[in-house]
């Protein structure tokens, strides 16, 4: 079992990694990675700050007015942290 805070932090980083890359906010969804963090996904992959900015760029342009929504958390303690998972749905 995780903590109420670090349940509340995990769902507020998700909500701001959907929330910056549906405005377009680049840099602030880059921010939401590790600093060599890896985005790899069904449209693409990109590694580091610059890369991911440029990601982001690229599907605003793509995607104009897309929305992601995530629900059905789930959250599991593992030795090297938190397993987070849930369920996206995307709309353009």
């Amino acid at each position: 079992m995780i903590s109420l805070d670090d349940r509340t932090a995990i769902l507020d980083l998700c909500s701001r990694y959907n929330y910056h890359i549906d405005t377009g906010a680049s840099a602030e969804w880059a921010d939401t990675f590790v600093a060599d963090g890896v985005f790899d996904g069904p449209v693409g992959r990109a590694q580091g700050r610059d890369e991911l900015i440029a990601f982001c760029d690229g599907l605003a342009e793509q995607f104009p007015g897309a929305m992601h929504f995530t629900d059905n958390h789930l959250f599991e303690a593992v030795a090297a942290g938190v397993h987070h998972r849930c369920f996206l749905s995307f709309q353009v």
